[in-house]
């Protein structure tokens, strides 16, 4: 797929997969919502055993297996956008400067959202499609990367440690 015009879609959280039908609603609702892009939906285990032999008729989700952590940031480093339900994710997308979705109601890292690339939209499909329309006509919103998400803590701890003799 062509660098920048991809979505990844991940979702494992209960509130968005444990009832099937509203599961399938869910992609059904964003498979549509994306127009002319693919998704690549690296889906999670529980997520699969939900779906179980459900035949789906998607055209733009492409079902991919779990992800090792390189590839998915690559994966990630070239979309177009993540839409996900993982707080993790919104971390990584904040510092790799991508629009994030997240799917939930509430998060543990409010500073992706207040800094960073992160939009809290809930869970129902309607809010996702709204926010969601209204970034794609007005763009990604004014983004950074947090104080200290430099990538330099491993050398700060050392640092810390040495000054304890």
């Amino acid at each position: 797929m062509e660098t920048g015009n991809y979505i990844i879609l991940t979702l494992h959280r209960p509130a968005n997969v444990d009832e099937e039908q509203s599961l399938i609603n869910l992609l059904q609702g964003i498979d549509k919502m994306v127009g002319g892009k693919k998704i690549i939906f690296p889906i999670h285990p529980r997520t699969k055993a939900i779906l179980g032999e459900t035949n789906l008729k998607l055209k733009n989700i492409f079902f991919v297996e779990p992800q090792g952590y390189l590839n998915f940031m690559y994966l990630i480093k070239n979309s177009f956008a993540v839409i996900t339900d993982s707080g993790g994710i919104s971390e990584e997308t904040t510092v790799l400067g991508i629009p994030c979705f997240t799917m939930r109601n509430n998060t543990e890292r409010p500073e992706t959202q207040t800094i960073g690339t992160n939009t809290l939209v809930g869970t129902s499909i309607e809010n996702l499609e709204k926010i969601f329309n209204e970034f794609l006509e007005n763009g990604l919103r004014k983004a950074g990367i947090p104080e200290l998400w430099d990538g330099k803590t491993a050398e700060r701890i050392i640092a810390i440690l040495l000054s304890k003799k």
